[in-house]
């Protein structure tokens, strides 16, 4: 692809469902829309949660397609109609998707993607065809990038060493977090009936009940909490294992000890009220829910994983980091913060995290001077 100004930045993403990557770039458009830029969002199907949020000057595209293959048609036909001169897109099927579509296409866009996770790590748990074949994928397409974003240092590290991927091609920008808009949304007046009903300390987690989280080393964790501490366990978020995750906390006897409200667009309220905030992930890119529960000076308890947590807290300063699937560390964890009178101060780290820092590292990115 190559260099060529333009004030118009076209982004794709499969949806604007209720996940991080969902939330950064909804952000991103607006303030590149508040920057004075024309943005155009693409989407796979104009549906999600985040879909409200965005700015009425963002000209929305819908392909009405569910599936991120079916838009793929739709993507060349487009580019070839528009020739968009900024194409920004994100997660890894939309990035090959994408990618392959300008190739054909033969439009001379600059193509910037965005990386959020291991790849490394993802690839270990998937199948040996999936892994084979998405590795070929991502290393035949991403070279096409004129640059990839990568949410943080380690996930910079491991995408260069699997794909062979010349590091200067590579920038690392944190996830934008917007802390004016997340304490204004934590004073919305929302339904909290369930919620003021628990009497014990909470502790929270959020994201969605997929195997990367790894709640089931969560549930387990707090089951020998709750032996030698008062609590209640919210888990915000919904996902495939959700069924899984009901059995393992009746199994366990945890029913009246754990929550589970689902997806809510506006978490804030909750996490402001929380008394602590815990991460539990076998892997990550720079998780988004740590730094938010962060702007509430929350303490945290996160596992160890690659990427971000380690980033984030600063070897441990900032909060408690703990052995990936070590149940017990993270249940000592937990109490132990949950028995400190004294916490890091949380919320001044988060500030490091803002949209603005973010969006000017993603202008130069796609405008390098």
């Amino acid at each position: 692809m190559c260099k060529i100004p333009s004030k118009k930045i076209t982004i794709y993403l499969p949806s604007l469902n209720g996940g991080g990557a969902e939330r950064v770039f909804a952000i991103l458009a607006n303030e590149f829309i508040r920057l004075g830029f024309d943005v155009v969002l693409i989407l796979g199907i104009a549906e999600g949660p985040y879909l409200e949020e965005i700015s009425a000057k963002v000209e929305v595209v819908d392909f009405q397609s569910k599936r991120i293959r079916g838009s793929f048609l739709k993507l060349v036909k487009y580019f070839r109609k528009n020739r968009p001169n900024i194409v920004l897109t994100a997660m890894r099927h939309a990035n090959i998707m994408v990618t392959i579509a300008l190739i054909l296409s033969n439009v001379k866009s600059r193509l910037i993607l965005s990386e959020r996770n291991s790849i490394s790590i993802s690839l270990k748990h998937m199948s040996t065809f999936k892994a084979i074949f998405l590795k070929f994928a991502m290393f035949a397409t991403y070279r096409y990038a004129d640059k990839i974003i990568s949410v943080s240092k380690g996930v910079s590290d491991d995408l260069c060493s699997t794909l062979a991927i010349n590091r200067s091609r590579v920038q690392v920008i944190y996830n934008p977090i917007e802390t004016n808009s997340i304490i204004n949304l934590s004073q919305e007046d929302v339904d909290l009936n369930w919620f003021s009903k628990i009497s014990s300390p909470i502790v929270l987690s959020v994201g969605r009940l997929t195997k990367q989280k790894d709640h089931e080393t969560l549930l387990y964790a707090f089951s020998k909490v709750i032996k030698r501490k008062k609590a209640h366990l919210v888990i915000l978020g919904d996902g495939d294992l959700r069924d899984n995750l009901l059995k393992k906390i009746e199994n366990l006897g945890l029913t009246d000890f754990v929550s589970l409200p689902g997806f809510i667009l506006n978490p804030f309220p909750i996490m402001k009220k929380s008394d602590i905030f815990v991460l539990s992930s076998l892997w990550e890119g720079l998780p988004n829910s740590l730094i938010q529960a962060m702007t509430f000076g929350l303490p945290v308890v996160s596992t160890n994983c690659q990427f971000g947590p380690e980033e984030i807290l600063e070897n441990g300063r900032w909060g408690k980091l703990v052995p990936v699937g070590d149940i017990n560390g993270l249940a000592d964890a937990i109490i132990e913060t949950l028995a400190d009178g004294v916490h890091p101060d949380t919320a001044c780290r988060s500030l490091d995290f803002s949209v603005e820092h973010a969006s000017k590292l993603y202008l130069d990115a796609i405008f390098p001077s």
